[in-house]
């Protein structure tokens, strides 16, 4: 199969962006994916969901001695395994199938990146925090800085929430995208 190039007649109704993509054919699937009608509004109920452990574990740990739960510490972690694994898809789907420069047209994109960031960071602090409970009582204050700083990440992982503006066009409007 021939690729056409930008000039042809039978291209010439596509959009640039298209066109660039189907000159790779390799991200022609992901760009079909990620475009789904079905796609976005299945992210944002993800990222719905994923404000109901977020917000339930800092109200935990935000109260005196809510942190000493082990086995509900463990749950939140795999939880945000498992959501920090979707958001790693979903960008790396987007990545492939629109590329570095479409993809980063949006600012929105832009703080997704910085979330998904921020998650990295909160589940390596988190599994190190599960590496680090036998330890003397020196380690043990840094066990506790650490804490403080995955608290301050989980809080922040809710920003990720305010992607779902851009899905309501009327406050897409009043904020600048």
């Amino acid at each position: 199969m021939r690729i056409q190039s930008p000039t042809d007649q039978s291209t010439s109704g596509l959009s640039v962006c298209k066109q660039f993509i189907f000159r790779f054919r390799c991200r022609e699937p992901f760009w079909w994916l990620t475009t789904r009608v079905w796609f976005d509004p299945i992210i944002h109920a993800i990222v719905l969901l994923n404000l109901i452990p977020v917000i339930w574990e800092v109200i935990i740990e935000m109260q005196p001695g809510g942190s000493k739960n082990q086995e509900l510490s463990n749950k939140f972690l795999y939880t945000n395994i498992a959501f920090t694994s979707i958001y790693l898809l979903e960008f790396i789907l987007k990545l492939i199938g629109h590329g570095w420069k479409t993809y980063f047209r949006s600012k929105w994109n832009y703080l997704d990146v910085l979330v998904l960031i921020v998650s990295i960071i909160d589940v390596a602090f988190g599994l190190s925090l599960i590496f680090m409970q036998s330890a003397n009582q020196h380690e043990k204050t840094r066990i506790a800085v650490v804490k403080s700083v995955v608290l301050a990440f989980r809080i922040m992982r809710i920003t990720r929430s305010l992607r779902l503006l851009k899905a309501n066009s009327s406050l897409s409007n009043i904020l600048p995208s």
